[in-house]
């Protein structure tokens, strides 16, 4: 319920904006709900800089002294929340303890660590009780174009507003096959999993799913060997087509 009221409130900052199509480029924020001892999946959807490029390191994501509010301590002893990182075929394994540390990597500075390109995390909570955390920044406004490749693909939305699947024309990119499927992550802390046939449906269930929002992070499970993914950005968002980009 949270996410969606941020939802709308963002997207109210953005009717007021476009109306006037300033120069100014569009800066906006939303927040994840971080699940009380679980792993889940969390995404930065707008960016530091107005070229509406997703990088960021970690101490740029959580703060140089873990201004997010991470728990702290030692990952060996399960008291520090660990952020999860897919890098290729390897897991990375982040936390603060007087500084961004991450398992196998003793006590070197991990701050600088950039996290590959709009790609999502998860964040391993060992809080008593769900949390919020909060990222601010430029709105992008152009298609995301990701590269997946076989397996599982850990992808960011890309937007701080949510996206129904049968807006986001991954259906249509020419690394999308028939056989591949998106897993999305709901509020009551289960993995759905989608694929299109005409329409978007859902493993185990019939009927048309095309309305179902991507949430902050979405998995894409490619059987085949990828290639080309382009997710349109929500409806409100995109560029005019009669105006020259500022």
């Amino acid at each position: 319920m949270i996410r969606v009221i941020l939802g709308f409130l963002v997207l109210s900052f953005i009717a007021s904006t476009s109306a006037q199509e300033t120069v100014s480029p569009l800066f906006g924020f939303h927040t994840e709900l971080v699940e009380a001892n679980t792993a889940t999946p969390i995404s930065v959807n707008v960016t530091r800089t107005q070229d509406g490029i997703h990088s960021q390191t970690i101490g740029q994501t959580f703060g140089q002294y873990n201004e997010s509010r991470l728990q702290e301590g030692s990952a060996e002893a399960r008291e520090a929340d660990i952020v999860w990182v897919k890098e290729g075929n390897r897991w990375l394994q982040f936390y603060f303890n007087n500084g961004w540390k991450a398992v196998g990597y003793r006590n070197t500075d991990m701050s600088g660590y950039a996290i590959p390109h709009d790609r999502g995390f998860f964040i391993e909570s060992r809080a008593d009780n769900d949390w919020l955390i909060a990222f601010g920044g430029y709105v992008r406004r152009d298609p995301m174009v990701y590269y997946v490749n076989t397996g599982f693909n850990i992808l960011n939305r890309g937007f701080p507003i949510p996206i129904p699947l049968r807006k986001s024309g991954i259906e249509r990119s020419q690394g999308f096959g028939p056989d591949d499927i998106v897993w999305l992550y709901d509020e009551g802390g289960d993995y759905n999993r989608y694929y299109f046939d005409g329409v978007w449906k859902k493993i185990g269930s019939s009927g048309n799913y095309g309305e179902v929002v991507i949430p902050s992070t979405l998995v894409i499970q490619t059987m085949g060997k990828g290639g080309r993914v382009v997710l349109y950005p929500p409806q409100g968002l995109q560029k005019s087509k009669t105006l020259p980009n500022k």
